[in-house]
């Protein structure tokens, strides 16, 4: 029989929301609201010393507006606000506004049809981004052009040029072939998309002027870098070549689409909010007088459609504009709030992050949400900037299955912590990525010099308080010196599975860490499947991190697993058909301090004889020891070894069998007479590996296990 004691319980100090609900009603169960502002003002006038509970009753809501939880909703101290859905019925929060009254035009022989929205005239309501339903579609784009000056012969290993040479206009000013941009009508619309000579982001830059005679053409904000590279211009409706694909002509206050089917449906759906809820508190960004909201939580909602932001020209650039700092660019968004929490959520298709911790933001809870198809990142927790305070720390990213993010921003990690500590990242299923899994930085140093770094470029310097560490001006030094200002410290992240990253981008990898405080803790991870560039890699200017007993898995293709720059320990870690890197330039190297290479297991299951471990020939003497090598080939491997002893590298280290169970099921227990114990080489505990109620043994295993396949060769196996 149905619990009636407990549902009568859930409706005290409880507000219904219905699709046939009424906003002059009182809001009870049997008299629901039909608005979540609505909702929100019968719970201001009830607020008592309880908990609460607004319900959403099942059905589809669209929002005109994001809805801001403040200070105003903010429950008696000790008290919650819960936003949530009733029983199991399914709710979706949408930020878009269904497409209607198409009608079909003469273009491609009728094939395309056209939306008057009126409300996009001026380019006020301009969205970049479209669904059918569930469905990303496609922004009509050129054919790929090459802008002047690019280098169709970069190696795998070419220097970039440095900013030595940049200057403001090129960043601003794009060179293009002949005929490849005209001087439409209706320009505004128009966007560049580009990998600025670097292949490890994008931008999206709104077109603000064209000379079809000098074949120049003038971007509103300035790019990452020099504008150089393939690019593709976006949004025109000349552009639209086939089924799915569409354009928006604010000029004309007009949607084109070709459908894929015979004609559009009624689930076209536009976006028409760049987030859909905020949980916001005061935030003073000069002070220190921040006053977060507390106690606010959102459970059960599937929420979608938000917009792709746009490059403004006062925002501010996280490291590489992987992000942009304090922007309103996510489905949910935490500014300024403690003690808050997303749990058991669905966060998909919308152009921008699922979830962002901004600001003042502690011991918060992002757990048990599937986030997937987001443009832009997954999670996001940035703080705030070198010289400024540190208040974003202490927060929880657990049990989250992450996927499909950077849909637009193809540099969209799954989680990205930027000037944020104490965080802990566990037991997430990162995967299907464009770029990078978990990324971890702060600010480098050669940001303080304006020779290298100008200061009219967007990422980092507005976020550097240069008053603050004018004793850092030139960037030079020990790191010593700037490690203080640097956030991003005591992270730990751990018990995580990411694979199949690298869908779009290049030199990225499962986790990075680069420019962070101490301490931060890698450990316990699973990295596989990754097409190219290394697993795991510890980048410029990163010191004081351990790794752990993470597993790293190559592959045919990609036998690169761990890059080492900088001053770190990377201990007790197991590498299957991958290399270790050990980055000796001379910017990072010899490595002095907690640096250590000890313990790690590194297999070749295919005849390997040589760069098991490649570099650390300047490490101090003893950093790089006691691991344990072993291929399908060990006595090439006994030969490679003995040149590295010969060195005074590996002194301790051995060429041995380590006895794993079963590595195509993820079974690395080792045999109880094991070289492996016998080193001193603790066990990892890879049944924890991954989601709490699914973990990647056993979802592996349920699919028939992992092809654990050797490299065909290291040649080319470049560290750096």
């Amino acid at each position: 029989m149905p619990n009636y004691s407990n549902k009568l319980n859930k409706m005290i100090n409880s507000i219904f929301i219905a699709r046939n609900g009424n906003d002059r009603n009182a809001g009870d169960f049997g008299a629901p609201v039909a608005t979540l502002g609505r909702a929100l003002e019968v719970y201001r006038q009830q607020k008592a010393d309880a908990d609460a509970t607004i319900y959403f009753r099942g059905g589809e809501y669209y929002f005109d507006d994001t809805v801001v939880l403040g200070k105003a909703e903010e429950p008696v101290t000790g008290r919650t606000l819960t936003i949530t859905a009733w029983e199991s019925e399914k709710v979706l929060l949408s930020g878009g506004r269904k497409i209607s009254s198409w009608q079909r035009t003469e273009l491609q022989h009728g094939k395309i049809w056209s939306a008057h929205l009126p409300w996009t005239a001026g380019g006020q309501k301009r969205f970049h981004a479209l669904y059918r339903g569930r469905k990303l579609l496609t922004r009509a784009a050129s054919h790929p052009a090459l802008a002047e000056g690019y280098e169709t012969t970069r190696g795998p290993q070419r220097r970039f040029p440095t900013d030595l040479c940049t200057t403001y206009v090129a960043r601003t000013e794009l060179h293009f072939p002949e005929g490849a941009i005209k001087a439409w009508d209706n320009l505004d619309d128009l966007e560049i998309r580009i990998s600025p000579q670097r292949p490890w982001l994008i931008n999206y830059l709104e077109l603000k002027s064209v000379d079809v005679e000098q074949n120049i053409a003038t971007v509103k904000t300035q790019a990452t870098y020099e504008l150089l590279g393939r690019f593709v211009l976006e949004n025109h409706v000349e552009f639209i070549s086939g089924p799915g694909q569409w354009a928006l002509d604010t000029k004309r206050e007009t949607l084109y689409y070709w459908p894929e089917d015979e004609i559009p449906g009624d689930d076209i759906i536009a976006p028409v909010l760049p987030e859909l809820i905020r949980i916001e508190g005061i935030n003073d960004l000069a002070g220190e007088g921040d006053d977060p909201v507390r106690g606010i939580h959102l459970a059960n909602l599937t929420l979608s459609h938000c917009d792709r932001a746009v490059i403004g020209p006062d925002d501010k650039g996280l490291q590489h504009d992987w992000a942009l700092w304090d922007k309103n660019h996510a489905l949910i968004r935490l500014r300024g709030a403690v003690d808050c929490s997303v749990t058991h959520c669905c966060l998909q298709n919308t152009g921008g992050d699922g979830v962002r911790l901004d600001l003042y933001c502690q011991n918060n809870k992002i757990a048990h949400n599937v986030i997937s198809e987001t443009g832009g990142m997954g999670v996001l927790l940035a703080g705030y900037g070198p010289g400024f305070k540190d208040v974003n720390k202490n927060n929880t990213v657990l049990d989250n299955d992450i996927f499909l993010t950077g849909t637009l921003w193809a540099h969209a990690m799954g989680v990205y912590i930027w000037q944020s500590g104490g965080n802990r990242v566990a037991h997430n299923h990162i995967h299907e990525l464009g770029y990078m899994g978990i990324v971890v930085s702060g600010v480098r140093r050669r940001f303080w010099d304006p020779i290298v770094r100008p200061r009219d470029i967007r990422e980092y310097h507005s976020l550097i308080n240069f008053a603050a560490t004018a004793h850092l001006e030139g960037g030079l030094g020990e790191w010593s010196r700037y490690e203080p200002y640097m956030h991003t410290r005591n992270n730990v992240i751990e018990y995580n599975e990411i694979h199949d990253c690298m869908r779009c981008l290049a030199d990225g990898n499962t986790i990075y860490l680069s420019a962070t405080g101490a301490g931060n803790i890698v450990r316990c991870n699973l990295g596989y499947n990754h097409k190219k560039n290394f697993l795991m890699r510890t980048d410029d200017d990163q010191f004081s991190s351990l790794w752990e007993k993470n597993i790293l898995i190559g592959s045919r293709d990609n036998p690169r697993g761990f890059t080492h720059k900088g001053q770190n320990a990377f201990d007790n870690n197991i590498l299957i058909n991958c290399v270790l890197g050990i980055y000796d330039g001379a910017d990072w190297g010899p490595s002095e301090g907690i640096d250590s290479i000890r313990r790690n297991i590194i297999v070749f299951t295919t005849p390997v004889s040589e760069k098991l471990i490649e570099g650390g020939d300047k490490l101090a003497p003893g950093k790089v020891d006691c691991n344990l090598f072993y291929s399908a080939d060990p006595e090439a491997v006994e030969r490679y070894l003995a040149g590295r002893q010969a060195k005074g590298i590996d002194t301790g280290s051995k060429v041995a069998d380590p006895t794993f169970a079963d590595l195509g099921a993820l079974d690395f227990t080792p045999a109880a007479n094991s070289a492996v114990l016998a080193m001193g080489i603790e066990p990892v505990d890879f049944g924890k590996i991954g989601l709490l109620l699914d973990p990647a043994i056993t979802r592996i295993n349920r699919s028939g296990g992992l092809a654990i396949t050797g490299a065909v060769t290291l040649e080319n196996v470049h560290v750096g």
